[in-house]
Order: structure tokens, then sequence, then C-alpha cells
């Protein structure tokens, strides 16, 4: 197989037009009052949510984690964790029709750029569907220098020399998101993930898999409790450990914010799920925040609203 990667999205991308294609066809439309409401955030934690956004408005979202701490005199020092390196990504999402929303982003680490689109397939309803479900792809690319290479290295066949590509920068990530509302205060979410990255570590796979499970607990008319933990596969954490985050959300019309301790840097997917956590087992954390501010296409509505009084 010349190129797997190739053949791999090309199949991940028609089981995902095939399955937009039947949802549309037994399901058109987005939410109506029959549906059930899932998160506020397009993004749980780390992880997607089955969420997508109004399609009269588009997002701009800032994600930013601080320094790792650890419990002792040092947290204070560095004013937990705001005196050392952070990672902070910027993205834009757009919508696409009532169930789809794409968007693109930076992250400061690596340098990173990354693009994702997410479909809902079935939305949860009264006397309908259980839970909601949608597909979730991002590819992403790193813009850094590559780190300079020893003389005489070789790929891990041991006989090809190893050389730096273009593609080598290049990492991509499929997921697939089920949620469900259980009443007013709980939802909960299992995400598995698919993980290819074109260039690993000496030792480690292209590919993995993980499984995200997350939730919001509702504790107000507009604040929650989030949790995420994603389990890895095929890749061993130096720790032995599996990222883990806990937050407090506030959510308004235009608005969401969380604030976040969370066990990993990383903002991007298949670093989020390619990279050791911290040692939260020891009481090591990182401090951070996700932002969305969402932007409202008044006229578009006025027209609607004028079109269905």
């Amino acid at each position: 197989m010349k190129n797997p990667v190739s053949r791999i999205l090309l199949l991940h991308f028609m089981i995902w037009w095939m399955a937009a294609s039947a949802s549309a066809q037994t399901n058109p439309g987005n939410a109506d009052e029959s549906s059930i409401p899932q998160f506020r955030n397009s993004i749980l934690i780390n992880a997607p949510s089955t969420a997508v956004m109004n399609p009269n408005s588009f997002e701009f979202q800032i994600r930013h984690r601080f320094g790792l701490m650890q419990p002792d005199l040092q947290l204070i020092k560095d004013f937990l964790g705001t005196d050392l390196t952070a990672n902070i990504q910027f993205r834009f999402a757009f919508p696409l029709g009532k169930k789809m929303m794409f968007g693109a982003g930076r992250a400061k680490y690596n340098k990173t750029y990354d693009v994702f689109v997410k479909r809902l397939i079935l939305q949860q309803r009264e006397g309908g569907p259980a839970f909601a479900l949608a597909l979730y792809g991002a590819g992403a690319i790193r813009s850094t220098e590559f780190k300079e290479v020893a003389p005489n290295t070789f790929f891990e066949d041991g006989t090809t020399p190893f050389k730096n590509k273009f593609n080598h920068r290049l990492q991509y990530t499929g997921m697939l998101l089920v949620s469900r509302n259980f009443n007013h205060l709980l939802t909960l979410q299992f995400s598995p993930a698919f993980v290819y990255r074109n260039l690993a570590e000496a030792g480690e796979s292209n590919y993995s898999f993980a499984i995200p499970i997350g939730g919001s607990i509702r504790t107000g008319l507009s604040s929650s409790l989030i949790f995420e933990y994603a389990y890895l596969i095929r890749y061993e954490t130096e720790n032995k450990l599996h990222p883990l985050s806990i937050g407090i959300e506030f959510g308004t019309t235009g608005h969401t914010f969380q604030i976040i301790a969370s066990s990993t840097t990383a903002l991007t997917d298949a670093e989020t799920y390619c990279s050791s956590p911290s040692d939260y087992d020891q009481g090591e954390f990182l401090l951070g925040f996700n932002l969305k501010r969402t932007f409202w296409h008044k006229k578009k509505i006025m027209r609607q609203q004028q079109l269905h009084p």
C-alpha cells in the first residue's frame, strides 16, 4: 500500500458522506421543539462535543493553558502557573447549513495550524433517537523548523536513510461523537478517536486510538461542572497516566467561558492523544480556560422572523 493515509482519509470521507446523506433524507432540518439540547459549547474541554453552532452565527474561540504547577510553594511563586510558558489557540468556526460546521485555528505549541469539520447525524429527541450522534474530522500541520538529525540516521526499518519531508508535518484525527442527555442535570459523551501522524518518534506507532469520555453536570441556570478523561490506546505515556481535565462552565447567549484544571498542555486533537499528561496523581496540573464568543447575523434572523411570525 503506497499511501495508507490517503486511503484511510478516503474511507473516512465515504463513511461520513453516506451517513450525512442518509441523515439528510430521513431527518431534514436542524433542531425543533422536540430536540433535546446536549452541551452549551461545541468543545467539551479538549474533545469536540456533539453540539453544532446555530446557522445564523459564527464563533471565535480562545483556548489557553498556563504552565505546569506542583503542590508546593512554587505554585504561589509562579502565580498559579501564569508566569510560566503557556500554550494558546485561536479558532474561528462557521456553519455549513443547520447540521454542519467547520473551522480553522492556530496553536502556539509547534506553531500548529488545524482545520476541522463536524456533522451532526442524529439529534436526541423526545419520542425519537435516545442519543445524539456526530462525526468529526480534523487535520493539522506543524510549521516549526524540523529538529536537526544526526548523520547516519535511519527510519525504523534500519535501511532507509532518514530525511525530513513536508508530509512529516501532517497529522489527522477522526472521531465518532455519541452523547446522551439523561435529564436536565446530566449529559454524558463517548468519543472514540483515531489519530494518524505521518512522523512519530522512534518506537512509537504512527497511528493510535483514544476513547475520551466526558460530560456536563448542570449546577445552575447558566453554569455546569464539566469533566473529561481520555483512555489512550497504542500510545504508551511515560507516566502510565491518561489525560484528565475538569472545569466549571458559564454560558450566556453570546458567550461560553470555561475555567479548567487539566493534565495536558496540548490543544490540537492529535497532540492531546499522543503526548504524556502531567503527573496529576502527584498533584501536578495546568490551569487554563476556554472562551467562545458567538456573533449573530441579526439581519438574517429578523428576516426569518418576518417570514415566520
